[in-house]
C-alpha cells in the first residue's frame, strides 16, 4: 500500500498490516489471497482516516471521552507488550515434554467413534417386520427409515453420522461398539422405543503415542509454564503496587 499522510494520520503498509491483526483471522487469511477484497480494506482505512482528520478540525480529540479511551488503550497495549515480554522467552525441551506425556498419557487418548444410521419405531414387531425387508432385499435402509422411522434423523435415510462412545443412549450404544462395520442390529428396545441400526464403521479408541502427540504436548508444556510465571509475576506486582 502505497503511504499517505491524511490531516495528522500516516497510512501505508504498516498501518494497513495493525488494522488487519484485528480483523477474523478467516478475513486475515482471505485478505493474503484476494486482491480485490485487500483493495476493500485499504479504502475502509482510508476513509477511517478521513474522518479522523474530520473529526480533528472539529476538535473531538479533546472531548473527555476520546481521552479516556485514549488512556484505556495505551494501558492495555503496554499490559500486552509487557506479558509478552515476559513470557517470550518460555519453551518446551524434548524431556520436558516427554516426562509430561508419560505423566498424563491417558489425555492423549483418542476415544471410540461408530458411523452409524437407525430406524426408530414404537412397536417391536414392526421393528422386526422393517428388518426382515430390508434382509430380504425388498427395500434400501434409507427408504425403509424414510417410511417408518420416527427419529428425525429419517430425513437423512436415518443417518446419525459420526459419534464418540458414551454419547448414545447405554442399550444404542453397547450394541453399537459390539458390533461391526456391516451388521444390521436388532431390534434393539431403548426409552425411545425399537431400533433397526446399520452400522457403517466402529473405530476403537486409543491413546496416542509421544511422537504423534509431541507437538500438543510441547504446546501444554509451555502453556503450563507460562501460567506458572505469570502467576508468580501477578503475585509480585499485587504487592508491589496494591
Amino acid at each position: 500500500m502505497e503511504t499517505k499522510k491524511i490531516g495528522n494520520f500516516e497510512i501505508g503498509e504498516k498501518q494497513l498490516k495493525q488494522f488487519m491483526s484485528r480483523l477474523p483471522q478467516d478475513q486475515q487469511a482471505y485478505a493474503e489471497t484476494n486482491e480485490q477484497f485487500r483493495k476493500g480494506i485499504e479504502t475502509r482505512l482510508e476513509e477511517i482516516a478521513l474522518f479522523a482528520a474530520y473529526g480533528e478540525e472539529m476538535g473531538l480529540e479533546e472531548r473527555e471521552e476520546i481521552q479516556e479511551a485514549l488512556a484505556a488503550s495505551r494501558r492495555d497495549y503496554i499490559s500486552q507488550l509487557a506479558m509478552s515480554e515476559l513470557l517470550k522467552d518460555i519453551t518446551a525441551d524434548d524431556a520436558e515434554a516427554e516426562a509430561f506425556y508419560e505423566e498424563h498419557k491417558s489425555d492423549f487418548t483418542v476415544p471410540a467413534t461408530a458411523v452409524a444410521s437407525h430406524i426408530l419405531v414404537d412397536d417391536e414387531a414392526k421393528a422386526a417386520e422393517v428388518k426382515a425387508q430390508i434382509e430380504a432385499g425388498e427395500v434400501e435402509f434409507a427408504a425403509a427409515a424414510e417410511a417408518n422411522s420416527s427419529c428425525p434423523s429419517k430425513a437423512q435415510g436415518g443417518s446419525l453420522g459420526q459419534f464418540q462412545k458414551g454419547q448414545m443412549v447405554k442399550e444404542f450404544d453397547e450394541a453399537v461398539f459390539a458390533a461391526k462395520a456391516g451388521d444390521l442390529l436388532g431390534p434393539v428396545q431403548t426409552q425411545f422405543g425399537y431400533h433397526i441400526i446399520k452400522v457403517d464403521a466402529v473405530n476403537e479408541g486409543m491413546t496416542q503415542t509421544y511422537e504423534e502427540a509431541k507437538e500438543q504436548v510441547k504446546q501444554l508444556v509451555i502453556y503450563n509454564k507460562q501460567s506458572e510465571v505469570y502467576d508468580a509475576k501477578l503475585a509480585e506486582l499485587k504487592s508491589k503496587y496494591l
